[in-house]
């Protein structure tokens, strides 16, 4: 880690970009379709934490068990540490309980995470974990909004507390202006990966809209999409 205010995401080029990584505590939400860059951007974060020995939960409400195994496997190889997934993706099926040392898996209850959230948080060291959630978009399918609202407001107030690191994804298009709005003010940061098209060309993106405690941290970067990871570019784009 790059000072003890800083916690390093572990997405190649970004850390560089804000100086060393994002503030203790911070709470990002990722603003990004469910693209193969999306996963690999939240592997990599995962997958970082564990390297440094952090305690990782990675609570999935997305995709089958068999997906998020083999997308983590691939990105945890050779690296030492642990990861838990908690998996509330329905309908369970042909799902092991436990996959090697580097991924363990639990079932729970979509109903359960907040629960199961608030008291993982509550016994964790300070300073030495992260959080992964996918996502707030399938969430509200089930789940009244101020409820799902009032989970975020308590989890960004533990993760403030508690030092460490959480991110949560929401699909832009999924939810109307107001709703979007709300949980951009309730997170400590706003980030949203995209692609554009420029000419002739196709860019995929990465947009830091706030961050706060990191001054002038609003800019745009290009990455690529490579099999080892996302590859983000060295120069600062402000929009």
């Amino acid at each position: 880690m790059e000072g003890f205010d800083r916690i390093c995401t572990g997405v190649a080029g970004l850390d560089s970009q804000l100086g060393g990584g994002v503030p203790r505590g911070t709470s990002i939400l990722l603003i990004a379709e469910s693209t193969n860059a999306l996963y690999k951007f939240l592997d990599e974060l995962a997958a970082f934490g564990v390297e440094q020995k952090e305690e990782v939960f990675w609570l999935e409400l997305d995709r089958p068990w068999d997906l998020v195994r083999d997308s983590l496997e691939t990105t945890l190889d050779g690296r030492q540490g642990k990861l838990t997934v908690l998996n509330a993706f329905q309908p369970h099926l042909g799902q092991a309980s436990t996959n090697g040392d580097a991924i363990g898996m639990e079932t729970i209850d979509p109903s359960d995470i907040e629960d199961v959230t608030t008291h993982r948080l509550s016994k964790v060291e300070k300073g030495n974990y992260r959080m992964v959630l996918t996502s707030l978009s399938s969430m509200l399918q089930t789940e009244p909004e101020d409820e799902v609202l009032d989970y975020v407001r308590q989890v960004v107030a533990l993760g403030q507390d508690m030092g460490g690191l959480q991110i949560f994804t929401m699909v832009e298009d999924a939810h109307s202006a107001q709703t979007l709005a709300m949980f951009k003010h309730m997170c400590t940061a706003v980030f949203e990966l995209g692609m554009e098209r420029k000419g002739f060309g196709l860019y995929s993106y990465l947009k830091i809209e706030k961050l706060l405690g990191v001054p002038d941290a609003a800019n745009l970067m290009l990455f690529d999409e490579t099999d080892e990871g996302l590859r983000l570019e060295n120069t600062k784009r402000v929009f």
